[in-house]
């Protein structure tokens, strides 16, 4: 009798762990709230890789790598933040004193291979977490992928 319990004790702890949290954090390279990178697919977000409106509108926009899971998450408001309380809206100073001096890189837009614009001239690149900075010093979104 005590085995069965432990055995559905520990498999009910084990279903809990494995369950995607839901709330507005954002931890680079790993997840944006509930969508994790490299694991939550396609289908769990929408039909046939067409994301559902709810993310749309809560700004996030979402891709998909070839195994059809989520390899990038890009963050458009400030509904979403870093555990250090940061997002969208804050000042690349503000970015700088939480995580040091990142790598100042510039955002393609690709179409397969080949560069067909510019997002962005000006993003703080630090492992799993890209934060772009507007004209006026502050972030106008953020790119989580994998580190």
């Amino acid at each position: 009798m005590n085995k069965a319990i432990a055995v559905v004790l520990f498999l009910g702890i084990l279903l809990i762990g494995c369950r995607a949290p839901h709330d507005n954090l954002i931890v680079p390279g790993k997840r944006v709230g509930s969508l994790v990178i490299n694991h939550t697919r396609a289908s769990e977000v929408g039909v046939n890789g067409s994301v559902a409106d709810k993310y749309n509108d809560q700004g996030l926009g979402i891709s998909f790598g070839q195994n059809m899971r989520i390899d990038g998450v890009h963050v458009t408001r400030p509904n979403y933040k870093t555990k250090e309380g940061l997002t969208v809206g804050d000042t690349e100073q503000a970015i700088v004193n939480a995580y040091g001096k990142g790598e100042i890189v510039s955002i393609p837009i690709m179409a397969g291979r080949v560069q067909k614009a510019t997002y962005s001239n000006r993003a703080l690149h630090y492992p799993g977490i890209r934060w772009v900075i507007g004209e006026d010093g502050k972030v106008t979104s953020i790119f989580v992928s994998a580190e």
